[in-house]
């Protein structure tokens, strides 16, 4: 499940992130927070058997001299969350 920038496991338990196919070291938690885009995956492994989930991350980012606009998940499904930096101003 995908929350902002953190992606959770149903599986409080036998949790196992990788990122782009590559193990990350001590990732084992229910929760992970997305750092960068990219393809992030859970191996659940409990009562000897193994499950897993892939979900691909992106976000669109913006910049300019004057602020950065964020937009994420890419692509959205349902819900778009938008960050704009602190201190932009319409220029209207």
């Amino acid at each position: 499940m995908e929350t902002g920038d953190t992606l959770s496991s149903n599986y409080v338990e036998g949790n196992q992130w990788s990122f782009d196919n590559v193990i990350i070291p001590g990732a084992t938690g229910q929760s992970i927070a997305v750092e960068k885009p990219g393809i992030y995956s859970v191996d659940v492994t409990t009562r000897g058997c193994t499950t897993s989930a892939t979900h691909e991350f992106y976000r669109y980012r913006a910049e300019t001299n004057e602020f950065v606009i964020t937009v994420f998940p890419n692509p959205v499904t349902d819900v778009a969350e938008i960050e704009i930096s602190e201190g932009f101003r319409n220029p209207r």
